[in-house]
């Protein structure tokens, strides 16, 4: 069984191919957090609950992780996306309509905006500043 993860350094991610045996362990790590149904998870998050919204974390985070990555190319500003992102998953998470489109494409949505929008504050926040001596 092959499987892709996520490891993240200083400035860069490293996407690597592990293949892992056939034992049960090994299978119930590789996909933490996938045994509760979708439209379980949305409402357990509707309602609020930490169990529904760890499991929600746990399935999303390597893929929103390296897609705010992308935008910020710095692992704690990534980290920083992503946890203001999810709140705003959590507190959005009624809003969600399947029919619209899948859970993973809301999410998807809401962490590229929040990128962004973080990648507009901070470049509002870099300005040059001269400093003249006295003697001038």
């Amino acid at each position: 069984m092959h499987s892709w993860y996520f490891d993240f350094t200083l400035a860069e991610i490293t996407v690597r191919k592990t293949v892992f045996d056939q034992s049960e362990s090994l299978r119930r790590m590789s996909v933490p957090g996938n045994t509760i149904p979708e439209q379980q998870l949305i409402q357990g998050c509707a309602d609020n609950d930490r169990k529904s919204q760890e499991h929600l974390y746990k399935r999303y985070y390597n893929p929103m992780l390296a897609l705010c990555f992308r935008y910020t190319k710095q692992q704690e500003d990534a980290i920083e996306v992503l946890h203001e992102g999810l709140l705003k998953v959590y507190q959005n998470i009624r809003e969600f309509d399947a029919s619209k489109s899948a859970l993973y494409t809301w999410i998807h949505t809401i962490m590229v905006r929040t990128a962004i929008d973080f990648l507009r504050k901070r470049r509002l926040k870099t300005v040059n500043i001269e400093w003249k001596s006295d003697s001038e």
